[in-house]
């Protein structure tokens, strides 16, 4: 066996490059020899944190990275991605001047991806502003668990759809300056918001993107955040639908209000209503290689519901007909088929593995409609990830015993349901958490 210092540099890079992410294993390789130490590094600061206190006092590891780069100057230029932590009572500053991206570019010049995690900010589209107006060139931009603090206003904020859709055009004047489009990722994570607030914030901030002509080189969207926020998004999906790649979003049966009562005044075709405006939003997005649904609806035991509705035929028959399933195998199944190019798709759903495994017909049903020769042949693996009910979140005695159950247990129960898909050659991969939201 050859010695690792007399192996070809190309055989040093791939080995070090599979071991991306494993920061102990990769700072083991750098001390290797010197020709294994800069591939170590560059994987080591591919991505750096750099955590950020409301009071403005540098943390550890901000100062700690400050003297590796003036160690070592040419680390420096190898982070390609920034995560700007906060502390939840960071404020994320309006103005470009003083910002934390500002800061971040200072320290590393080549950053092209940008996430910003537990800010406070009074406005997402000032948050745009700052990130772009630091590092024009960014490709990727991820807001995650930002809290947008709400502006006193008669009778709260309110977004109302627009009639059509919305024709993305760039501004000819005034203080929006514009670059070649450079964003192709966007991801809206967890806003902490109030619902009106955060829809209208969100819509604000694709209006600003798209005015700065930043949309139309999108190829992934990723709109993980309450259902409301995705539905703010549906009116630029013909303009800017055509180019994406990547879709995730979050869905419910009802997206103006979550709680019992007005539950009780809908039909189950009125909830249904909801799941097909967003279905039929993605038909604007006909090169699609992944899709990913996060299922934020209304419980799937159906019969925990009877005791919340005062008329029993109206309660939604979630568990016995899983609408959501369903209207997505009709997307799936239409004539004209609607992702050719579809190779993953991903679900994320809030139930328990007995409620799942009501769901037989609609997983046959939905495999039917994937592996129909000729019709989706680059498809060949499917994601299916458990949000699981348990003691404590929800008032029905009967899904306590859910809570602490071994998880490879759970996620063995769930790959056993999907057995279908791998015997018609499709690559399954599961998941499950316990839930941390009360059910209602």
């Amino acid at each position: 066996m050859a010695p690792l210092t007399s192996l070809a540099q190309e055989v040093v890079d791939y080995i070090i490059d599979c071991l991306h992410g494993d920061v102990k294993s990769l700072r083991n390789c750098a001390l290797v020899s010197t020709s294994w130490t800069p591939r170590a590094q560059r994987n080591i600061f591919a991505e750096v944190t750099l955590p950020l206190r409301h009071d403005g006092v540098p943390t550890g590891r901000f100062t700690q990275l400050q003297d590796i780069v003036q160690q070592s100057p040419k680390i420096a230029l190898m982070p390609r991605r920034v995560c700007l932590l906060g502390d939840e009572l960071a404020a994320f500053p309006p103005s470009p001047e003083g910002s934390p991206a500002a800061a971040a570019v200072q320290l590393f010049p080549n950053i092209r991806e940008v996430a910003v995690v537990k800010f406070t900010c009074q406005s997402l589209p000032d948050i745009a502003e700052s990130i772009l107006a630091a590092i024009p060139a960014v490709a990727a931009l991820s807001i995650d668990e930002v809290c947008i603090l709400e502006i006193p206003l008669p009778g709260g904020r309110v977004w109302l759809p627009p009639q059509s859709p919305v024709v993305v055009q760039i501004a000819p004047s005034g203080p929006v300056h514009h670059r070649p489009p450079t964003l192709r990722k966007l991801t809206i994570r967890n806003l902490q918001a109030l619902q009106g607030v955060a829809q209208c914030e969100s819509f604000a901030l694709a209006e600003n993107l798209a005015q700065r002509g930043q949309l139309s080189s999108l190829v992934s969207l990723e709109l993980l955040s309450r259902p409301g926020v995705t539905q703010t998004w549906l009116p630029f999906l013909p303009s800017i639908g055509r180019n994406l790649q990547r879709c995730a979003m979050t869905i419910n049966d009802v997206v103006p209000h979550r709680s019992v009562s007005f539950y009780r005044a809908l039909t189950e075709e009125q909830l249904h209503e909801s799941i097909t405006r967003f279905y039929n939003a993605l038909l604007a997005c006909p090169h699609l290689h992944s899709l990913g649904i996060k299922y934020d609806g209304l419980p799937t035991y159906a019969k925990a519901l009877e005791e919340a509705y005062e008329d029993p035929t109206l309660i939604p028959r979630t568990s016995e007909s899983p609408y959501f399933f369903q209207e997505l195998t009709a997307l799936l199944s239409r004539a004209d088929v609607p992702f050719p190019k579809l190779e993953t798709l991903t679900f994320d759903v809030l139930s328990t593995v007995e409620g799942l495994s009501l769901f037989e017909d609609a997983w046959t049903a939905l495999r039917d409609a994937l592996c129909t020769p000729g019709r989706y042949p680059c498809f060949w693996h499917l994601h299916v990830e458990l949000e699981e009910m348990g003691t404590g979140y929800g008032p029905w005695s009967y899904l306590e015993h859910v809570q602490g159950r071994n998880a490879d247990a759970r996620a063995a129960l769930l790959r056993a349901q999907l057995g279908m898909f791998e015997g018609s050659g499709i690559t399954i991969s599961v998941a499950t958490r316990d839930s941390k939201a009360w059910m209602w």
